[in-house]
Formats: C-alpha cells, sequence, structure tokens
C-alpha cells in the first residue's frame, strides 16, 4: 500500500497506541504495512548531541548512544476495533486475509498463517488452503478473488457481522447495506463485488468486478 492509501484508510479509524521492540525495523514495517495495513511510519533517529538528560533505569545515560523510534498510526475502526465484535471466525479470517490483503491479494496466504491455513492445493493461477480441523478454507486467485468458507452455520447474526466488517473495510455505514444482498465495494480505487452465500455452507467472498 502506498502512504496516500494508508492515510485515507486512517481517516475511518480510532487512535490507539502500543509499542514493540524489533531486530530489524525495515522488515517489521514492511510486515505491519503489508499484512495489517498500518501505516505511514516516521523514522526519528537520536543520539547524545539531540537527546538530552535522557535515563535508562533511572540512571543518566553517558557517553555516546544512538536510538531509532519509528512512529506509525496504528488504528482500529469504531464499530469492529477487535475479534470480540466479530464471533465467527471464519468471517475473522475473510477480513484479514481476503479484505486486507486487497487488491492483489498476493499476501492473502501469508495472511493465512495466522489462522494456521497451510496450502494444500496449487490451481496455477490459484490456491487453496484448509485450516487446522477443516475449520475453514481459504481460495485465491491472483487479483481477482478470495473466498472463505466454512460449514453452514444457524447463527441469524452472521450477515450483520459480515455487513459491519465490509462496512469497516470500505468506510461505509453498515446500516445502508442492504442484508442478503451484494455489495459493491471500491477498495484502493478497484471495484469488488463482496458477498455472504449461505446456500450450503457459509462462503464469504471478495471478487474484482472487472472479471464479472
Amino acid at each position: 500500500m502506498t502512504n496516500d492509501e494508508l492515510r485515507e484508510l486512517n481517516k475511518h479509524r480510532q487512535i490507539q497506541q502500543i509499542a514493540f521492540l524489533s531486530r530489524d525495523l525495515e522488515r517489521s514495517m514492511q510486515a505491519w504495512i503489508d499484512v495489517l495495513r498500518i501505516g505511514p511510519w516516521r523514522v526519528f533517529r537520536f543520539t547524545e548531541k539531540t537527546a538530552r538528560n535522557l535515563k535508562v533505569g533511572g540512571k543518566p545515560v553517558e557517553g555516546p548512544f544512538a536510538a531509532t523510534v519509528v512512529l506509525a498510526c496504528a488504528l482500529a475502526s469504531p464499530a469492529l476495533a477487535s475479534d470480540a465484535a466479530v464471533t465467527d471466525k471464519a468471517l475473522i479470517a475473510f477480513r484479514d486475509v481476503c479484505l486486507a490483503t486487497a487488491p492483489s491479494f498476493d499476501k492473502a496466504m501469508a495472511a493465512a498463517r495466522k489462522f494456521g491455513v497451510k496450502p494444500q492445493m496449487d490451481l496455477g493461477a490459484g490456491m487453496v488452503g484448509m485450516a487446522p480441523g477443516n475449520a475453514f478454507s481459504v481460495q485465491v486467485r491472483a487479483r481477482k478473488e478470495c473466498a472463505v468458507t466454512a460449514e453452514s452455520d444457524p447463527d441469524p447474526g452472521l450477515d450483520a457481522q459480515f455487513r459491519g466488517v465490509v462496512a469497516e473495510a470500505g468506510g461505509l455505514k453498515a446500516d445502508s447495506l442492504a442484508p442478503g444482498r451484494p455489495i459493491t465495494l471500491t477498495l484502493h480505487g478497484r471495484t469488488y463485488v463482496v458477498r455472504h452465500d449461505r446456500r450450503g455452507a457459509e462462503a464469504y467472498v471478495i471478487i474484482d468486478a472487472a472479471g464479472l
């Protein structure tokens, strides 16, 4: 994602804050952008000439030193700020694996590893993987389609959760999306059709509208 795309995405999120240490800042920053869509990043470098009265463990730091701090907009949607708001694991996977890796879906299978999914079938232009215990499957066709499918679930609230997840991704209002209907969604300048198909299973699908 570009910095401009990240800034646009951040308009629909609320501020959260965490801190972590990394042995490889460049790699860490790129991973946060590719997998979690968090950024842009700003890099600050400090030495004994630019940071004074520095203390570590309550004791003044003496002599030369160097420190690097990177900051980014680590934000979350007000409606669906955590997995607690979305109870269906397959839908959480659809959000993090498919919606989060559009438009290329090149990182979809890498993101799926977070859920224990391992690619099991290479279809040439696409990949299929299964979560542990056959909880759900992930199907990816690069730049065209990404889907997560699970066994049928009688929970009547799944469609509302689905609309909430899609609304979050596209900066839309969930109550503006018609229940049980395909949704036209624009992500990063491309138009997609997103749907929740409940015929015999729970299939969460995003497909490039140009391919329809």
